[in-house]
């Protein structure tokens, strides 16, 4: 099992908005189907509402409507992230609101 840390906003949602991009459905199949823990980050929080969908409290409500589980989720954290950990790290990068392709995260998979 693996732990998936995963920013909201340009990565599994458009940026700005509470609509999938492509791929991102069939990466939260993947991760609950294999049983990998998914825990989400973003910049959103009460005091930060861009297009009305940032607060904390809509984009609970919103996760909740699209069935999206998770284990935990971190508001307000700024970004540019910065990831240290031991050698039993991978990391995955993508392009704003490009999408999550299926080779992007199926070759980090443990064999």
């Amino acid at each position: 099992m693996s732990a998936y840390i995963v920013d909201l906003d340009g990565t599994l949602f458009k940026f700005g908005t509470n609509d999938f991009l492509p791929g991102a459905k069939d990466f939260l199949d993947f991760i609950k189907d294999n049983g990998h823990q998914l825990i989400l980050t973003t910049r959103r929080g009460e005091d930060w509402d861009y297009h009305n969908v940032f607060s904390k409290t809509k984009t609970l409500q919103a996760l909740k409507e699209l069935g999206i589980e998770y284990h935990s989720i971190v508001f307000e954290v700024e970004s540019p992230r910065i990831v240290i950990n031991d050698d039993g790290c991978s990391a995955i990068n993508v392009v704003i609101n490009d999408g999550i392709r299926k080779e992007d995260y199926m070759e980090k998979v443990d064999k």
